[in-house]
């Protein structure tokens, strides 16, 4: 539920999650059965197990608004 300049959004989870597994099938890493291949970790899968509907997704967008608000005029 971040959305802010420090945290990867759903798409960048998902994405990381993706590679995670392919890289543990690619070292065979916890006994990965040769011939077992890599699950896909899908956007809309992830979204619905975590139960991320409009409101959740509205109170996303909300808390990202303020943290850019606060520092968008922040002196670097």
């Amino acid at each position: 539920m971040f959305h802010d300049a420090q945290h990867l959004n759903l798409v960048g989870y998902v994405a990381l999650a993706q590679n995670i597994l392919e890289q543990l099938e690619r070292r065979r890493a916890f006994g990965w059965p040769a011939g077992t291949p890599v699950p896909r970790v899908e956007l809309v899968d992830c979204a619905n197990h975590f139960e991320l509907d409009v409101e959740k997704w509205s109170a996303v967008c909300k808390r990202s608004s303020g943290f850019y608000v606060r520092t968008a005029y922040h002196p670097l």
